[in-house]
């Protein structure tokens, strides 16, 4: 029931962010009511200690739009470096907490979440004042003295593959901060501006550039990824449903025993 829903705070960076095809992932609909808790915006947070990147799709990708089919995908990969000037600003949301693992479960490659890794500066000017209210005053409850940072669950990059293209650097703060972030950055590649999101000039201008990039990456060779052809175990089950499975897994072994 509603009143048994439990919500979390994630942050994430790009396409589950508003306005971009991947943010019903952070919905949830209960599979037997149908009911559907939608993900809330509370605000953005600027996350020090990562380097954004864009992840460049060639055809061995899962993820891989074919001109003919569609627009090029592209996604952030938020590369952890430990510089305290390498700074990217999130998106926070309270989403259900199935609605995280769904998400993490189809994540493009190279993606996962983490919990402890990412540090959201309180003291920013990027960080929303409604966040910082937030997050001061559960600082304050859990008895903690660090004051001016906070860990969320955040979308990392495990892996800095030779497909990432740099995130352009929206601009350097007064003490050396480079900052980033997912709509202005992919704007800023593709020489248009975010404010013209929604366009077909943008749209175009968007998709001239990732294909161009995915032209130059197509051959990269990167193996640290699981491509279109493999397949991804991430299913959920119910216990009967896996057991099924399990039966038809000794039926498939004594086949092969036979063969």
């Amino acid at each position: 029931s509603a009143s048994e829903a439990r919500f979390i705070i994630v942050a994430v960076s790009g396409t589950l962010q508003d306005g971009f095809p991947l943010r019903k992932n952070l919905d949830y609909t209960d599979p037997c009511s149908g009911a559907v808790a939608e993900a809330t915006f509370l605000g953005w947070a600027l996350c020090r200690g990562v380097k954004a990147y864009f992840d460049v799709k060639d055809p061995s990708c899962r993820e891989y739009v074919p001109a003919a089919e569609g627009a090029a995908r592209v996604n952030p990969a938020m590369v952890a470096t430990g510089c305290w000037e390498h700074a990217n600003v999130y998106a926070v949301y309270l989403a259900h907490e199935k609605a995280a693992l769904k998400a993490l479960l189809h994540e493009p490659r190279y993606l996962s979440m983490s919990p402890d890794m990412a540090q959201m500066d309180l003291t920013a000017e990027e960080t929303s004042d409604d966040l910082k209210k937030l997050f001061k005053a559960a600082i304050s409850e859990h008895g903690k003295t660090e004051s001016e940072r906070v860990a969320l669950l955040t979308v990392v990059s495990v892996f800095k593959g030779p497909s990432f293209v740099e995130n352009p650097v929206l601009y350097t703060k007064a003490d050396g901060t480079q900052v980033t972030n997912f709509h202005d950055g992919l704007a800023k590649l593709a020489g248009t501006s975010n404010a013209e999101r929604g366009t077909a000039a943008y749209s175009e201008a968007v998709e001239a550039c990732l294909r161009r990039l995915e032209a130059e990456h197509a051959s990269t060779g990167a193996k640290m990824f699981v491509g279109k052809d493999a397949l991804q175990m991430n299913a959920s089950f119910t216990l009967e449903e896996f057991k099924a499975l399990r039966t038809r897994a000794e039926a498939y072994a004594e086949k092969k025993r036979k063969v």
